[in-house]
C-alpha cells in the first residue's frame, strides 16, 4: 500500500493505478487488467485449475421445463414477431437472432402451451422434485471431473440460488422452493473432493433495467448497480466457487459492467481472491464473440474464446484456456427430442477431450438435467464411461503438460507429459498391432508400458528416419484396459 500525504487514504497499488487511468483514458479497463497488480493477464493462474483439466458442466433452468430446442427457449419465443408483447415477450425484445430454431420453437409453444402463456408460467413447473444431490455427487465423482460448473443464472435471468435482487425469479421463491446452488455447493465440499464453480451469466435478456440501459446505449447503469453486481458478489461471497464460467457480456462494454472494479473486488478481497479462476467474457469491447482471431480471447485467467473452442494445436501464446462442449450434439440445456443418435459416444468424446489436454487445456463437458432434477441415464452412462477411462488413462490427463513437439488436431496419437514421463495416447487400434511414433528419441533406459497392461511393450527404433515401432500385445476385446483410445508410458524419452 502507498500513503498519499494529502488525504492520508490507503489504497492498493491497483486502486491508485485505477483511479488515475480512469481520468485520462475512456478504456481504463485496458490498461488496469495489463498493468494493475490485480491485473488478469499477470495474476499467476492458481494452480489447481491447470491440474484439475476435466469439469462437468451441467444446463439447468426454466428452460429444463419445456426442454424443447436449446437453453434460448425465450429468446428464441420472444424473436417471432407473433410473440412480441405477449407470452412473457415486452414488445422491445430485439430479434437479432432469430433463426429456424425459433420458428420451431415458437410452432411448438403455441401448439402445446397456447400463445398467451408466457415464459415466466413455467416456474411453478420447475420443481425438482427427483433432485438428489448426494446421487448428483456420486456422478460427479464417477465421471472423472475435478470441478463442477452449474448454471448458477443463465440468460433468462432466473437464479438457482435465493438472489435476494432477484425476487420470485428464483428457486427459492417459486418452484423448487429450495435453493438448488446451496445443496450442489454443500454436497460437493461435504462429500467430494471436487471444486466448487458456477457459471454466471451478466446479462438477463429482459429485464426492465437492463433494457433501459440498453436503449440508452450504456450510458446508464441501472441494471449492473442494482442487479448484476448484487448478484455477482452475492453468489461469491455465499457460495465460494473457485471457478468462474462468465458469459452474456457481448451487447455491453467492459466500462458499462464496471468490469475491472469488479475483477479488482474478486482478486484482492473476495474469499475466493487466492483461488478463483475467471474466465473471458467481459464486454463487447473484447469481442470473445466475434469470429476474428485478432478480436478474443484478450482477458481471463483462462480463456474460452466463444462455444467448442480448441486452438487446433499447442497455442504459442501458452496462456490457460478451456474447451467446453457437450454430450449431446445440438443442445446445452436437456431436449427432449434427443434420440440415441444425438448422444456422442465415448469415442467422440475422447476425440475431444485427449486433443484438449495435449494442446495444454482443460475439457469442460456439459450435460442438461431435467426440470425434475433428474440426470437422465444416457448423460450418466456416458460419464461413468469417461470416468472409467479416467481410472486407466488419468495419469496421462490429470497435472499433465503438451509434450512440446509438434501435434495437430488431425493427428491420432496425441502426447502429454508428467514430470520426466511421456505419454503418447492413440485412438484407434491398429490392425497389425504396431505403431510408429517419430517424434520420441529413445535414452539407455528407454522403456514402454501401456497403460491398464501390466507388462512391459516391446519396441524398436524405426529402420529408417527418427522414431520408434511399438509392437502392441495381442489382446482380447475382454483384456482391453480401456474400451477406446490407449496410453503408452515411455519412460527415458525426449
Amino acid at each position: 500500500e502507498i500513503q498519499f500525504p494529502s488525504t492520508g487514504n490507503h489504497f492498493s497499488s491497483a486502486r491508485i493505478r485505477y483511479y488515475h487511468v480512469r481520468t485520462t483514458m475512456s478504456h481504463w479497463l485496458v490498461w488496469v487488467l495489463v498493468a494493475g497488480t490485480a491485473a488478469l493477464q499477470d495474476r499467476p493462474l492458481p494452480q489447481w485449475f491447470d491440474e484439475a483439466k476435466i469439469g462437468l458442466f451441467m444446463h439447468w433452468g426454466l428452460y429444463s421445463v419445456p426442454a424443447y430446442g436449446n437453453e434460448w427457449y425465450w429468446h428464441n419465443l420472444c424473436s417471432c414477431s407473433s410473440h412480441k408483447g405477449n407470452a412473457g415477450c415486452p414488445t422491445a425484445a430485439t430479434a437479432e437472432y432469430s433463426n429456424a430454431m425459433a420458428e420451431s420453437v415458437c410452432q411448438f409453444h403455441d401448439r402445446v402451451y397456447g400463445p398467451n402463456f408466457s415464459y415466466s408460467d413455467f416456474a411453478p413447473m420447475f420443481k425438482a422434485e427427483l433432485f438428489d444431490a448426494k446421487h448428483w455427487a456420486d456422478v460427479f465423482v464417477k465421471s472423472g471431473a475435478r470441478y463442477v460448473v452449474p448454471t448458477a443464472k443463465h440468460h433468462d435471468g432466473f437464479c438457482l440460488w435465493g438472489s435476494n435482487v432477484s425476487w420470485n425469479w428464483n428457486a427459492v421463491d417459486t418452484g423448487p422452493g429450495r435453493d438448488l446452488i446451496q445443496m450442489i455447493a454443500d454436497t460437493v465440499h461435504n462429500y467430494t473432493n471436487l471444486t466448487f464453480a458456477v457459471y454466471f451469466s451478466t446479462f438477463d435478456w429482459f429485464h426492465p433495467l437492463y433494457l433501459k440501459d440498453k436503449a440508452n446505449k450504456g450510458k446508464t447503469q441501472y441494471y449492473v448497480n442494482e442487479v448484476m453486481w448484487p448478484q455477482f458478489k452475492d453468489l461469491v461471497t455465499r457460495f465460494h466457487p473457485s471457478f468462474i464460467r462468465m458469459d452474456g457480456s457481448w451487447e455491453m462494454t467492459t466500462d458499462y459492467w464496471k468490469a475491472g472494479d469488479l475483477l479488482n473486488w474478486l482478486y484482492t478481497e473476495s474469499p475466493v481472491k487466492d483461488t478463483v479462476v475467471v474466465t473471458d467474457s467481459w464486454g463487447s469491447d473484447n469481442c470473445i464473440h466475434k469470429e476474428t482471431p485478432e478480436c478474443s480471447c484478450k482477458y481471463g485467467d483462462s480463456w474460452t474464446c466463444g462455444d467448442h473452442f480448441t486452438p487446433g494445436k499447442v497455442p504459442t501464446h501458452r496462456h490457460k484456456w478451456e474447451h467446453d462442449t457437450t454430450i449431446t450434439k445440438s443442445s446445452w440445456g436437456y431436449d427432449r427430442r434427443e434420440r440415441a443418435s444425438d448422444y456422442k459416444t465415448l469415442d467422440e468424446i475422447l476425440r475431444e477431450l485427449i486433443p484438449t489436454i495435449a494442446f495444454g487445456g482443460n475439457f469442460l463437458i456439459n450435460i442438461g438435467p431435467t426440470h425434475d432434477g433428474r440426470i437422465v441415464p444416457e448423460f450418466e452412462y456416458r460419464l461413468v464411461q469417461m470416468g472409467d477411462w479416467l481410472g486407466v488413462n488419468g495419469e496421462a490427463i490429470y497435472g499433465s503438460n503438451p509434450w512440446m513437439k509438434n501435434q495437430s488436431q488431425s493427428s491420432d496419437i496425441f502426447y502429454t507429459s508428467n514430470q520426466q514421463v511421456v505419454y503418447a495416447i492413440f485412438i484407434g487400434w491398429p490392425e497389425d498391432n504396431t505403431i510408429t511414433l517419430t517424434a520420441p528419441v529413445p535414452g539407455n533406459s528407454a522403456q514402454i508400458h501401456m497403460l491398464g497392461y501390466p507388462n512391459l511393450i516391446k519396441w524398436s527404433k524405426a529402420s529408417a528416419g527418427t522414431g520408434i515401432v511399438v509392437q502392441l500385445p495381442q489382446l482380447s476385446i475382454s483384456g482391453m484396459p480401456c474400451e477406446s483410445a490407449w496410453t503408452l508410458k515411455l519412460e527415458d524419452f525426449s
